[in-house]
């Protein structure tokens, strides 16, 4: 007894001197070696099969991870000195300087937040600060801010990033286990680890990594709702809500929509009251429109503000934009516009919106060294789309309950976005919010041709 005690006094002494030597090293570093302490440590306690399962995936997403932002960071640095002088260095980093471009501006920015917050700027108002950043300060930049005023300016603050990264992988994994099975989970999970835009932007975009590590938080705490409604589950869906927001704060406000109708929809009541409630719902938001100017006014600026978004990429012209509505919709002002023609707009739009946003960047127009890194995913995406649909279809012909909030939350933001993207580039990165939830329909698939239970059970042997 005396031994045990003694023993677990040791190890918290040593525990306590370990954090106390990194912690005078560097704040930084033990804030991410704490991350990997609380997936390992959360890892640890799952069931065995289940803990091999994940643990394998894990830390194949981590080098991967490490990889590419050693590369990102070499990358940068190159950017910012003359290697015209090392003819194969250059002809290697050629326009990969593209990728880590935002990422570049992200560092740049956070630093100077930090000096700011350090009181090292005087009283000089923020805006003027952002004056003279590298593009607009938002919260990707306020968060590294934030972290090297408290840390310090440390190469580690930007390493926490793909390391929180890893809790995306395991939330892929437990979405794909509660909706269908484990096979489902580990394939989903496996292909989110090792795919090249997950991992560029879990190294190098702060706001679409931890965007995407709250949607996936979103929908789990969704489905989790419709199999029990429950406290717990509200909490997370309100957690991972706050996150989406503050990170993807155009994206974020529009998820208040359609949240309470999944919401709705998940409740453990009956079917024909669901359907009667939505039926008058609908009638009493119909008379209000007519009935009064207050829905009308924010339905006519709704319509608006999708247009002028999509038609926003085409006017500024920054490159690679592509049009979805009608000509008048760019060339004359939209105010002028008859709101009836502008309703028009939406049906062809939302067509050639939905084809671009999920197709882009197409292999015929890789025409730089970073397309080319990216043209083995896009193949493979264009191989996952049909299942993933299948997928669904599949699960709407079981009536898979726990498919129907991560359907609808997918079907909303496809929607949303393909009207108002309008640059392949951003079209690909906001994809990526949405393609966790088709690495798992088209697991539920590809699983079931390649991988039946019965085979299955056989290799476990």
């Amino acid at each position: 007894m005396i031994k045990e005690l003694l023993k677990r006094k040791l190890i918290l002494l040593t525990a306590g001197l370990i954090l106390g030597i990194l912690v005078y090293v560097g704040p930084s570093i033990t804030l991410s070696i704490l991350v990997l302490w609380s997936i390992f440590s959360f890892l640890a306690k799952r069931p065995q099969k289940e803990k091999n399962t994940l643990k394998k995936i894990v830390i194949i997403a981590l080098i991967l991870r490490l990889i590419f932002f050693a590369i990102s960071i070499f990358v940068i640095y190159s950017s910012n000195v003359n290697i015209s002088k090392y003819p194969v260095i250059s002809k290697l980093v050629g326009h990969t300087v593209q990728v880590v471009r935002d990422f570049d501006r992200e560092i740049k920015n956070g630093i100077r937040i930090g000096h700011y917050l350090r009181g090292e700027f005087g009283s000089v108002p923020i805006k003027e600060i952002s004056k003279h950043g590298v593009g607009f300060l938002h919260s990707g930049a306020w968060t590294q801010g934030v972290l090297n005023y408290i840390f310090g300016f440390s190469m580690f603050n930007l390493l926490l990033f793909p390391l929180i990264d890893l809790w995306s992988v395991i939330l892929v994994y437990y979405l794909g286990k509660k909706i269908f099975d484990e096979r489902v989970a580990s394939f989903a999970s496996f292909i989110y680890a090792i795919m090249p835009a997950t991992i560029v932007l879990s190294c190098t975009n702060l706001r679409f990594s931890l965007g995407i590590l709250s949607l996936l938080l979103i929908a789990l705490a969704l489905v989790n709702f419709s199999k029990a409604n429950n406290f717990k589950s509200l909490l997370m869906l309100a957690i991972g809500t706050i996150m989406f927001v503050i990170m993807r704060e155009k994206a974020g406000a529009p998820i208040f929509v359609i949240l309470p109708l999944i919401l709705f929809i998940a409740l453990n009541i009956k079917v024909k009251f669901k359907v009667i409630s939505l039926i008058f719902a609908a009638i009493f938001v119909i008379i209000l429109f007519y009935k009064t100017t207050f829905i009308e006014d924010k339905f006519k600026e709704l319509v608006a503000n999708i247009l002028a978004s999509q038609t926003g990429f085409v006017v500024e012209g920054a490159g690679r934009e592509y049009k979805i509505y009608d000509e008048r919709a760019y060339s004359a002002d939209l105010k002028q516009i008859p709101f009836t023609l502008l309703l028009k707009f939406f049906p062809e739009g939302l067509v050639k919106g939905i084809f671009y946003f999920i197709l882009v960047p197409f292999p015929w127009d890789i025409d730089n060294t970073a397309r080319l890194y990216m043209y083995p995913q896009i193949i493979f995406w264009y191989f996952i789309i049909p299942f993933a649909l299948l997928g669904v279809i599949r699960s709407l012909s079981l009536k898979i309950k726990a498919a129907y909030p991560v359907i609808l939350l997918c079907i909303y933001f496809i929607i949303l976005l393909s009207l108002t993207m309008g640059n392949e580039g951003i079209a690909t990165r906001f994809r990526e919010l949405v393609a966790p939830f088709f690495y798992i329909f088209a697991g539920s698939i590809l699983c079931k041709l390649f991988l039946p239970r019965k085979e299955l059970k056989i290799r476990e042997r």
